[in-house]
């Protein structure tokens, strides 16, 4: 989660702020990366909540350290670790500039993974011989609530199945 908005830890905060920060923080020497443990993104980055608002925690982390995180900018991490709230880890950028820096030590994969469908998917419930049955039952006059419970799924699954809308390819 980047933003490229301002942001500041208010004054009359900054004493509350910092103690929750920093008690949600492990404390290593001063050159090693000092890792987050409060709530985390996908991502893995940290975030928590300032003034009703989720920031990631190595914004609070400059901010509190540095001052503002002006506008047009973003948190950027010198050991590409992305818990890190280690000040001397943290120097502003702009998003172009980290996106470049991403590239240029090779963590940047700019397109998603393909989706996986059928069987390929890891998360699959259902296989080729299941669907094929599902599709007979179907014909044969079972309700697609019945087979939904049956094999574990959702009773739309079991409509997208029998209209070949899914597991096009099995017949």
């Amino acid at each position: 989660m980047f933003r490229t908005d301002y942001f500041e830890v208010p004054q009359e905060c900054r004493e509350e702020l910092s103690d929750r920060f920093w008690a949600k923080v492990i404390d290593r020497e001063p050159d090693q990366c000092w890792p987050w443990t409060g709530s985390c993104t996908k991502g893995g980055y940290g975030q928590m909540s300032v003034n009703g608002r989720t920031t990631t925690a190595h914004r609070v982390a400059f901010a509190l350290h540095n001052g503002p995180v002006l506008e047009g900018h973003v948190v950027c991490h010198s050991c590409d670790y992305p818990s890190c709230v280690n000040p001397k880890h943290l120097f502003l950028g702009t998003q172009h500039r980290n996106v470049q820096d991403a590239i240029e030590k090779g963590r940047f994969n700019p397109r998603p993974p393909e989706p996986r469908f059928g069987v390929d998917n890891p998360s699959a419930v259902l296989t080729p011989h299941k669907v094929r049955a599902i599709r007979a039952a179907k014909k044969a006059g079972r309700t697609q609530h019945s087979l939904a419970e049956q094999y574990g799924v959702h009773p739309m699954t079991v409509s997208r199945i029998v209209r070949r809308l899914i597991w096009k390819d099995v017949d």
